[in-house]
């Protein structure tokens, strides 16, 4: 190949063979296609460098443009946030969930155009309210707030969930006629909210002058005691069909324990609170009881699958229809619901004795000297 190479480079004739003149040309076509590949190899290094170097560059860019980006956001983001917690009274919220629920409080302010917004209850993970009606600190992953916003008038919308982030807001509406005519009766509920509650918004045009008329405790204990008395045989009344040993379908039984659930939980509305908010659903009904505390809602977490449909059974409004009873309970034994028929009736009565406990403590009687 040096011989071929030098007469070549010479301009010379070369003699050889046509045996060696067919090994040098292979292997002259070999060394050419090598060098291409080096060569197209050193130019493709070259270009991948070159993209390489060239997006570490556009990167560094890119992320100075973010972070100038997230500036501008978080300023803005800012400036909003004060601007909404400057609508509201101070209260000291949690950090972690302080910007949701001013994102709340700022959407039912727009939303409603409400006279005054006022805080029942709270729930939160590492603090809880002080409670209008007392309740145990428990631990929560995101936060619960309790409100009651006072509109001129109020349409058909009674009560509502708002859920933002981490929080949610359970929401009874009321007109302020409504406040006005319950505070000048005593109402025990208007009484409540509107000495002890916290205002996190008032309209700076609304400067309410209401005649507040004391609570008669002794008045109270006496229609409550009539309604519980009254509610408290039903629901052992019900109960005494569950022990009927010719009750043998599920549906009915489901039926009878929806219908022990409602008189049950309004009974304890009534005398625990003294108000209900109307155009609700049952299970709307166990989320207002939390502005007591969360005995009822917990009563109604389910520890298993079976129990989750029940309690959905149980909470849901039946409104004269009959549902067909999902195969999960139209299987189960009749002791099981009896079991959970004596369940509920307990629990309710207990609840509903300490709170007509409570009113004869109030009122400086007992429930026998009052009927």
């Amino acid at each position: 190949m040096d011989s071929a190479f030098d007469a070549v480079k010479q301009n010379k004739d070369l003699e050889i063979s046509a045996f060696d003149a067919s090994w040098l040309y292979e292997h002259c076509k070999f060394v050419l296609h090598t060098i291409e590949q080096l060569y197209l190899s050193f130019m493709e290094g070259l270009k991948t460098g070159y993209e390489k170097l060239l997006a570490i560059v556009e990167q560094k860019v890119a992320n100075k443009n973010v972070e100038v980006a997230v500036g501008n956001l978080a300023a803005k983001e800012t400036t909003l946030s004060n601007a909404a917690a400057s609508q509201f009274h101070a209260f000291p919220w949690p950090d972690r969930y302080e910007a949701d629920i001013l994102h709340v409080l700022a959407q039912i302010r727009q939303e409603n155009n409400p006279e005054q917004m006022m805080l029942l209850n709270y729930y939160v993970s590492d603090a809880h309210g002080k409670g209008l009606f007392h309740f145990p600190a428990v631990e929560n992953e995101k936060a619960e707030i309790y409100l009651v916003v006072i509109k001129k008038k109020i349409g058909h919308c009674h009560f509502r969930k708002i859920v933002y982030g981490r929080v949610t807001a359970v929401v009874a509406f009321m007109s302020t006629d409504f406040l006005a005519t319950k505070l000048d009766l005593g109402s025990r509920f208007s009484h409540t909210i509107w000495n002890e509650s916290v205002v996190v918004y008032r309209r700076p045009s609304y400067k309410p002058t209401y005649p507040v008329s004391p609570i008669n405790w002794h008045d109270t204990l006496f229609k409550t005691s009539i309604s519980w008395t009254r509610n408290s045989k039903l629901m052992q009344d019900l109960l005494g069909v569950f022990a009927f040993e010719g009750l043998a379908s599920s549906q009915l039984a489901v039926l009878f324990l929806n219908q022990l659930t409602s008189i049950g939980l309004y009974s304890y509305l009534y005398l625990r609170i003294g108000y209900a908010p109307m155009n609700v659903t049952i299970a709307d009904l166990v989320d207002w009881t939390c502005i007591c505390d969360k005995k009822v809602k917990e009563f109604f977490t389910a520890r298993g699958d079976v129990e989750e449909i029940l309690n959905a059974e149980l909470l849901k409004q039946m409104k004269g229809r009959i549902y067909e009873l999902p195969s999960q309970l139209a299987q189960l034994d009749m002791d099981y619901f009896r079991s959970k028929a004596k369940e509920i009736t307990d629990f309710f009565v207990d609840l509903c004795d300490q709170s007509i406990r409570y009113m004869e403590l109030k009122s400086e009687a007992k429930l026998n000297e009052v009927i």
